[in-house]
């Protein structure tokens, strides 16, 4: 077992009444995602590998959190991430976000095994609230530059 900061003990494990409600989180993360959403929604990769990448991607996430916590490292999860939508997409993905939701879905899962969901209701939220909202942040458009620039460099022809 681990230590959290009080000293009591953590659990290496989600609970069984936990990992429907983590898996759930892991697919708000992945639909929150901007830079995946809109490499999906412009229709790179065939419309099978679109679909098949990022519900494969959820369970692999989901997969890799069941393994054994002393064999998780951080690194590894960025790596499962990195070579599920890379080469199925054909992108790179080289704005950060990737280590952005690699972070997202750690913390969360730190946050799942000491009992605290609060992760999963923020993300509950976010999701009902972009879904009433067309966004408008500066953000969003330099993410998008960004990712129309990293395609453009994949496929001159564009």
């Amino acid at each position: 077992m681990d230590f959290n900061n009080s000293g009591s003990a953590t659990p290496q494990h989600l609970t069984n009444d936990s990992l429907p409600l983590f898996f759930e989180g892991i697919n708000l993360i992945l639909s929150q995602w901007t830079a995946l959403q809109i490499v999906v929604d412009n229709g790179f990769g065939t419309r099978n590998s679109r679909l098949k990448t990022v519900q494969q991607l959820a369970t692999d996430i989901f997969s890799w959190f069941s393994k054994s916590r002393k064999s998780l490292g951080i690194e590894g999860l960025d790596d499962i991430i990195y070579h599920a939508v890379s080469v199925p997409l054909s992108c790179d993905f080289d704005d950060g976000s990737i280590e952005s939701t690699v972070n997202q879905l750690w913390d969360m899962h730190e946050q799942f095994l000491e009992g605290n969901y609060g992760p999963l209701e923020k993300l509950r939220s976010e999701a009902n609230s972009q879904s009433n909202v067309v966004p408008q942040s500066s953000e969003v458009a330099i993410k998008m530059k960004t990712i129309a620039k990293m395609m453009r460099k994949r496929h001159p022809t564009w």
